[in-house]
């Protein structure tokens, strides 16, 4: 039972990360515009 707690701990805070990382990404695309519609900033 302890692990199986420790992976959904471990999944939550990933689902966290990336719902983050997407906003945050989100959020400089509209500020930067033209530059990330280049894809300079993000390639992978």
């Amino acid at each position: 039972m302890r692990n199986g707690r420790r992976t959904l701990i471990k999944e939550t805070k990933t689902l966290c990360q990336a719902e983050f990382l997407s906003q945050v990404q989100e959020n400089s695309a509209k500020e930067n515009g033209e530059e990330t519609r280049k894809g300079s900033s993000f390639s992978g």
